[in-house]
């Protein structure tokens, strides 16, 4: 990509480097060439796995899938970490749809209307297998109105009430699982203060899809990129991949 002048600096804090693209590469590739670009990142790391593990830790699982079975040419110890990623990411992952879906379905049989964003709804929707998206909380949406039902739908799932509204952070009602699974539920899709009709937009443009046997809300396929975009040029982890 050609970068106009005077924009190298402000863009080099967000686009990925040279290593962090032949990951991305590794990740999303078509097999054969994800493995050249493997072996090519490879190249360039004196502790490959150590590397993996400290930039590409969240691809890891991802990478291991896309390239099949692993080259021998690649080092024993990143082989090791790929493989063990992708069998913890599996069994995480598990535990972690069977939540979801108690989540989904306490949701859907109470009528209060749940629209499910990032890593969630991602998984579901974007990648070859949900297992491959690594996610470590719940976010959804949820109307101001229906914040005093879903605090009483919560349980039901296994969920419990740790924090109220936050309009400095979007944040209408907090919980966690009785698992440690986190869940936020938000007026909108990004930690800032609302703006006016903001997020009447988006649920008028947001689409019902059934996900993992229960009817839901999902953001538009552009409201979905829009927001994963935002927040990987604002938020804290915008370093990594």
């Amino acid at each position: 990509m050609k970068v106009a002048h005077g924009m190298e600096g402000p863009l080099s804090t967000m686009l990925p480097d040279p290593q962090q693209k032949l990951l991305a590469r590794g990740a999303l590739w078509a097999r054969e060439s994800a493995r050249h670009a493997l072996l090519e990142w490879q190249g360039g790391e004196p502790h490959p796995a150590r590397g993996m593990a400290r930039r590409g830790r969240l691809l890891a699982p991802l990478i291991s899938a896309n390239v099949g079975p692993l080259s021998a040419e690649l080092d024993g110890r990143l082989v090791t970490y790929l493989r063990t990623a992708l069998v913890r990411e599996e069994l995480r992952g598990a535990e972690y749809r069977r939540i979801l879906s108690l989540l989904l379905d306490a949701f859907a049989r109470s009528g209060v209307s749940l629209l499910l964003f990032e890593g969630a709804a991602l998984a579901e929707r974007a990648y070859p297998r949900p297992d491959l998206r690594h996610t470590h909380g719940i976010s959804a949406m949820i109307a101001d109105a229906d914040a005093g039902g879903a605090a009483g739908i919560l349980p039901e799932a296994g969920f419990r009430v740790t924090g109220g509204r936050d309009d400095q952070r979007g944040v209408l009602l907090r919980a966690v699982h009785e698992s440690g699974l986190q869940l936020t539920l938000r007026f909108g899709p990004m930690p800032f203060p609302r703006w006016g009709r903001f997020a009447e937009n988006l649920w008028r443009r947001s689409e019902e899809r059934v996900l993992l046997g229960s009817p839901t809300w999902v953001l538009s396929a552009a409201d979905a990129l829009w927001q994963v975009c935002a927040r990987a040029a604002t938020g804290q982890r915008r370093e990594t991949l």
